[in-house]
């Protein structure tokens, strides 16, 4: 994964990160360490500013929030989302496994699931 994210930081391609030498590789790795440029940090300091939104409007006796209670629970969604992906994957495979006769009805069903047509 980190080498995704380093590709979206540098704008360039696996291939070509895949392609540098292996200290510079992990130079970089050393420094997102030191100085996170994912999404992860991006979460944390819009949490942080929320937090501190949050608590200086509460009444003095309030029990006071920590970022950790304004952050999305991403983990859940991105499961969600690789199972979706993988179910898709397994449809496509049982499609290309259909006669041709199958696959229309298959489409057919679902343009009315998409569009919501009943019947």
């Amino acid at each position: 994964m980190f080498d995704h994210r380093l590709g979206l930081a540098l704008g360039k391609d696996l291939s070509e990160i895949r392609s540098m030498p292996y200290p510079e590789w992990r130079s970089w790795f050393i420094y997102s360490l030191v100085e996170p440029f994912d999404w992860h940090e991006d979460e944390y300091r819009t949490a942080t500013i929320v937090t501190a939104i949050h608590n200086s409007n509460e009444p003095k006796r309030a029990k006071k929030k920590d970022p950790i209670d304004f952050m999305r629970d991403l983990s859940k969604h991105i499961l969600n989302r690789f199972a979706k992906i993988k179910a898709e994957d397994e449809m496509e495979d049982e499609y290309e496994q259909m006669s041709p006769e199958q696959k229309r009805k298959f489409a057919i069903q679902r343009a009315r699931e998409v569009f919501g047509i009943k019947g």
